[in-house]
């Protein structure tokens, strides 16, 4: 079965999402950790399938690449805040 870039996409989301809400829902430290390295991990190789999937002869492919940077860089960057907070 193969996942197409859009499925790429919505797992991506989904993921970034979780870790934007997970860190407010769980009490415990070192479960939080736990959960936000998983689901930044997680959606961090799904953003790598994600490029890796892109054809540069697509139509929007400029556009889907810059999108796809974009969240990259947003989730290390929000890797690193939940970390140090």
């Amino acid at each position: 079965m193969s996942i197409s870039n859009q499925n790429y996409k919505w797992i991506t989301i989904l993921l970034f999402l979780g870790l934007v809400i997970a860190p407010a829902q769980i009490p415990s430290p070192m479960i939080k950790n736990i959960v936000i390295g998983t689901l930044g991990g997680l959606c961090l190789i799904f953003e790598v399938l994600s490029l890796k999937s892109l054809k540069s002869g697509e139509e929007n492919y400029q556009s889907k690449f810059r999108q796809t940077v974009i969240l990259f860089v947003l989730t290390i960057l929000l890797l690193v805040v939940n970390f140090v907070i």
